[in-house]
């Protein structure tokens, strides 16, 4: 099966996106102690918890998907 030249392109944008680091200027977070992001191991509340444990998950599941694809892409020439 053969696909957009244009969706297949934006799959490795996606991934040197989500693998770039984060700066210290502008971290990431769901929730915060003053301007340090707080990790779900650090949170008392289990609905917050919950949250950050989900993101987590999905962005190991995106990273997967992603190197997969892109990976079985290469193979058949894109």
């Amino acid at each position: 099966m053969r696909y957009p030249p244009a969706q297949a392109a934006a799959l490795p944008r996606r991934l040197a996106f989500l693998e770039e680091p984060t700066s210290p200027e502008e971290p990431t977070g769901f929730f915060y102690h003053g301007d340090r992001p707080l990790g779900a191991e650090e949170l008392d509340n289990p609905f917050r918890r919950g949250v950050l444990t989900a993101a987590r998950a999905t962005s190991r599941a995106e990273l997967a998907w992603l190197r997969d694809t892109l990976a079985s892409l290469d193979g058949v020439g894109r």
